[in-house]
């Protein structure tokens, strides 16, 4: 997994759901 604050595109939509 990529470090938090750092997250390709998909993955960071994805993150908002995990991490604000």
């Amino acid at each position: 997994n990529p470090p938090d604050g750092f997250q390709p595109p998909v993955i960071s939509a994805l993150a908002t759901k995990k991490v604000p």
